[in-house]
């Protein structure tokens, strides 16, 4: 009987924690993800709340992929640009979106309201957004080496802070953009004049992290995995 009521509040108690922190969650073991919050809306016509909850959602999405846009890019969020990438790209949200949560929902007289969290596959839509002509990177940035830097056992918000500073400060890096902060975990894509060997030597001597590897998956893809080391007390 005890071992039954057990089970039942350790299964309530991982529901619980699975509804509070689902992307946090989700987005530990990810890189180039971008989590934000927006809003969408649409008009209630002829009484169908239903379906104007439903592109109000898609509105929402396609919101969260200009803004996504807008950071990676560095346009400005009013950019008439950005209303036809959303256009362009807004039937294909789910390929760039890795988790959405609905945060709250409402009716202002004919307009649905939603409020959502996203998570972006920044990768994905950088890539595609290339493909189709929307946009280039500088060309200070055309010949320049992008990593993404994965950065374990920050403690608080002031590691991460700091994390960003430093790679600011470093020489051979041009461009810092920052991805997640989750459960200790930073992630961040880096434009680098130098190679991820230079960077990592940079991480380890200057900036007194641990190295834990350097990865390639292909030739436009390199990951530098990294540990902040243990304060000693």
């Amino acid at each position: 009987m005890m071992n039954h009521m057990f089970t039942g509040r350790y299964f309530y108690l991982s529901f619980i924690i699975l509804m509070l922190f689902p992307i946090f969650v989700y987005a530990q073991s990810d890189t180039g993800l971008l989590n934000i919050d927006v809003e969408g809306q649409a008009l209630i016509r002829q009484n169908d709340v239903t379906g104007a909850r439903e592109e109000a959602i898609k509105d929402a999405l396609g919101n969260a992929i200009q803004t996504a846009v807008s950071k990676s890019f560095s346009v400005p969020i009013e950019d008439k640009k950005l209303q036809t990438v959303k256009n362009a790209v807004i039937n294909e949200a789910e390929k760039y979106i890795n988790l959405y949560k609905i945060l709250a929902e409402r009716k202002e007289a004919e307009t649905y309201i939603v409020n959502v969290n996203a998570t972006i596959v920044l990768d994905v839509l950088k890539n595609d957004l290339k493909q189709k002509g929307f946009f280039r990177l500088p060309l200070q940035e055309e010949d320049s080496l992008r990593v993404f830097l994965n950065v374990r056992g920050l403690k608080k918000y002031a590691d991460y802070l700091r994390l960003k500073e430093f790679l600011q400060s470093v020489k051979t890096v041009k461009s810092v953009y920052p991805g997640t902060f989750a459960w200790q975990h930073a992630c961040f894509e880096v434009v680098l004049s130098g190679n991820a060997q230079s960077l990592a030597d940079e991480l380890i001597q200057k900036g007194g992290y641990l190295l834990l590897d350097i990865q390639q998956a292909d030739i436009n893809h390199t990951e530098i995995n990294c540990m902040q080391k243990e304060e000693r007390s």
